[in-house]
């Protein structure tokens, strides 16, 4: 059976971001849940998302390929002011029609006291506006009382949220794998 391709994003490229440590982890359980993921980070990107549209930028060529293979996606996002990084939103939006009909799950990552929830309350209708499908489950992940210093999740429900997200991904990427390219084919 082929593997489900399952990109992780994270989604910050903040200095001492520490949502980096949650996604190491959710990539390590992603590949032993067994999805096919490569972890993509916007950190990697900078400003390459800012350049003026219609000039070859093979750094959105590059995110677009991911995309493109891509059975689901898994964006590992931070909450800032009670919402989502920029740099996330860059990203997505150097992007249209490849994210129609992809399953994606997002795992909030907060120190606050509801982890990340306001987040997410604001970046699922930024998803449903690119055609994607947000996933109902979701981890929150309260950075400061569930990971150690050593980037170790402390917390067992990280691990059972975890696996929760990744059932539903997968249920959501089977079925949707079967329609998505033709999907694509209308939209491109």
């Amino acid at each position: 059976m082929e593997k489900l391709n399952v990109p992780i994003l994270l989604a910050t490229g903040r200095q001492g971001r520490r949502s980096e440590a949650v996604a190491r982890h959710a990539l390590a359980k992603a590949q032993e849940f067994g999805f096919e993921s490569p972890l993509v980070d916007v950190k990697q990107y900078g400003k390459a998302f800012t350049i003026n549209a219609g000039e070859p930028n093979p750094k959105i060529e590059f995110w677009r390929e991911i995309v493109s293979k891509a059975h689901g996606l898994i964006i590992i996002s931070p909450e800032y002011n009670r919402g989502y990084p920029g740099e996330l939103k860059l990203m997505l939006d150097a992007l249209y029609d490849e994210y129609e009909g992809l399953p994606v799950g997002v795992c909030a990552v907060s120190d606050g006291a509801i982890s990340g929830a306001r987040m997410l309350e604001n970046l699922r209708p930024v998803l449903i506006a690119f055609k994607m499908v947000p996933l109902q489950r979701a981890v929150y992940i309260n950075v400061a009382k569930e990971f150690d210093a050593a980037g170790q999740p402390t917390d067992p429900s990280v691990d059972k949220q975890m696996k929760g997200l990744f059932e539903q991904l997968q249920k959501f990427a089977k079925v949707l794998k079967a329609v998505r390219p033709a999907l694509l084919r209308q939209s491109l």
